[in-house]
């Protein structure tokens, strides 16, 4: 497995400005994976401009990063490089702080193409710890193949982030407040209102409603729902705990989805 980082901790200094994705957008040349997932260079600005608002305060030092966030992600793939396929890119990028980044521990992510993982920091908190979250999460999209331009119905979204996250605490350890936005009961009431639409793909809105609280729903519910799906699921089929990964990863979402609605 080769793995390539890419860090533009330098550029923090045009965050909130156009200069920020033009800059960075000037040092990605098109390669294996397009232009850093992008099958167009300006569809990469706009992720870029999208992600670099201004911030509601700055730190120091974030453009001193690069190292610290090369080693904590080499340490964490590490762990996992068993399941991953053959060559994996992660591009690590300063973000302006937000209240939702701040709830999730400094760092976000988001798998963009099949080999392909951006990572946003605001070094705040235990962004170490977070940023180790993030890594195993997003690899985890990579093995099921859950990125950008690979859509999936409703009911196998919320099985990929529940793989996300149940495999993320089996190698980390805890949980994440987005396992945990809501109760399971509130889990259960919303997924039986769901349950016509779970074959059926989610336009931007609905998912963003469900995952990200822009609509009907409670912030970061949909991930909350997706991780009870599975870790009851894998709670029946490993009563030992004794989760075989390999097994669970070569099994298809919807399969895991059928399975795990039988006792809702």
């Amino acid at each position: 497995m080769k793995l390539n980082i890419n860090t533009y901790f330098g550029y923090s200094k045009y965050l909130g400005t156009e200069k920020f994705a033009k800059e960075i957008s000037k040092t990605i040349k098109k390669g294996k994976n397009g232009y850093a997932g992008w099958k167009k260079r300006e569809w990469l600005e706009y992720n870029l401009r999208f992600n670099s608002k201004k911030g509601e305060k700055e730190v120091q030092g974030i453009e001193n990063l690069g190292e610290k966030c090369e080693k904590i992600i080499k340490d964490t793939v590490g762990k996992v490089k068993r399941f991953l396929p053959g060559e994996i890119f992660f591009y690590v990028f300063p973000t302006p702080y937000s209240e939702v980044l701040a709830k999730m521990g400094g760092s976000s992510g988001s798998t963009i193409w099949k080999d392909t993982v951006y990572v946003y920091i605001f070094p705040e908190g235990k962004w170490e710890e977070s940023l180790q979250s993030t890594v195993i999460h997003e690899l985890t999209h990579i093995i099921t193949g859950y990125h950008y331009g690979n859509d999936f119905p409703l009911g196998e979204c919320l099985i990929h982030e529940g793989l996300a996250e149940n495999f993320r605490g089996s190698i980390l350890g805890g949980s994440e407040p987005w396992t945990r936005a809501i109760s399971k009961k509130k889990s259960q009431e919303i997924l039986s209102k769901l349950k016509s639409s779970l074959d059926i793909k989610p336009s931007r809105k609905k998912y963003s409603d469900l995952f990200f609280g822009t609509g009907n729903y409670p912030h970061w519910a949909g991930y909350t729902i997706g991780y009870n799906l599975v870790k009851d699921y894998l709670k029946r089929k490993y009563p030992n705990g004794k989760i075989d990964w390999k097994e669970v990863f070569e099994m298809k979402p919807k399969n895991i989805l059928m399975e795990a609605l039988k006792v809702i």
